[in-house]
């Protein structure tokens, strides 16, 4: 028997299809193309420099670093002088 859930009663649901808790993941907006290939800018000593990566499962907030990057590497990041 159905009961009414009111206007506009809605479900939000996430569904898990891949999960791997030591891959290397970073944003997907750090992400950049390079000719055919994507890229990042890696942190080396405090300067930015540009790392080749393969990126492997991706939705729309991170994507798997197949190669390219290893644990422990850093992106760079924009500083503000606020």
């Amino acid at each position: 028997m159905w009961t009414s859930l009111g206007h506009d009663y809605r479900v939000v649901v996430n569904v898990t299809t891949w999960s791997a808790p030591d891959a290397v993941v970073v944003p997907v907006s750090a992400l950049f193309r390079k000719g055919d290939r994507w890229a990042v800018f890696a942190d080396e000593n405090g300067r930015a420099q540009i790392a080749l990566v393969q990126i492997g499962r991706r939705n729309n907030r991170f994507a798997e670093v197949v190669s390219g990057m290893a644990p422990g590497d850093r992106l760079a990041s924009k500083r503000s002088n606020c």
